[in-house]
């Protein structure tokens, strides 16, 4: 989760201790009013996640904002929560990215990034009570997201975010993709001068063969080609065939 920093929490806080506490719904599983502000980046998260995975993802991760919205509220079966909207670009690429990356189980299919306020029970006789606390008083106020937490098993690992090591990860991570970039190039350029010569000789012998890879079957075919045309050299720069 991300964690919004003060004295912005601190608001929060002091406008969710305004409800009555026989408005606020407790069932001692961590509901009642929020002592940490935060806004959850990825509910469900497998607990048998690696912690040394995640401090990695989270060490590419530089300080982000987030803007405040209305505070509106989603009823639940049993409970009313009330929350503030949050817009951050950011907040939904690491929701995205952290699905990709990580084993997850909810049955929450829309992301909408939010910072929970409390936890309000139900009142059957006056159903819309919670109303008067739907504002708008905190909408258009930012926040710069430095901490974030990863919880499992009951067990809350705080991670500072630093922009300087975040570059440093990002920059090693775009090395090894571009490092990936040239192995698969080079795969796909040993592939096509194979296939060349495969086909040279083929086309010599008067067979065909099986190619075992798409840069294979072209470099195939050009080879067939040049040795039907009575050339059997291997060429000495293939980059002008590469697909």
């Amino acid at each position: 989760m991300a964690v919004i920093p003060e004295p912005l929490a601190k608001q929060v806080r002091a406008f969710g201790m305004q409800i009555p506490e026989a408005r606020i719904y407790d069932n001692g599983d961590q509901n009642g009013r929020q002592k940490e502000i935060h806004a959850t980046i990825k509910f469900g998260l497998d607990p048998e996640t690696d912690l040394n995975e995640m401090l990695a993802f989270c060490s590419g991760i530089a300080p982000f904002k987030v803007r405040f919205g209305k505070a509106n509220v989603f009823v639940a079966e049993d409970y009313v929560v009330l929350k503030i909207r949050l817009q951050s670009a950011v907040l939904n690429a690491l929701n995205g990215e952290v699905k990709k990356r990580f084993k997850y189980k909810d049955t929450f299919r829309d992301y909408r990034p939010h910072a929970t306020i409390a936890y309000l029970k139900k009142d059957e006789k006056d159903p819309y009570w919670f109303q008067e606390y739907c504002t708008d008083q905190f909408e258009g106020k930012e926040a710069v997201i430095t901490e974030l937490v990863y919880s499992a098993k009951g067990k809350k690992t705080r991670i500072k975010m630093n922009e300087r090591i975040a570059r440093i990860a990002s920059a090693i991570i775009r090395e090894d993709y571009i490092a990936s970039e040239i192995q698969a190039d080079l795969a796909e350029r040993l592939n096509y001068e194979a296939g060349c010569k495969q086909g040279r000789e083929d086309r010599r012998q008067g067979i065909t063969n099986t190619m075992s890879s798409h840069s294979h079957l072209v470099g195939f075919k050009d080879g067939y080609r040049d040795g039907q045309a009575g050339k059997y050299n291997p060429p000495t720069d293939t980059s002008s065939r590469r697909m």
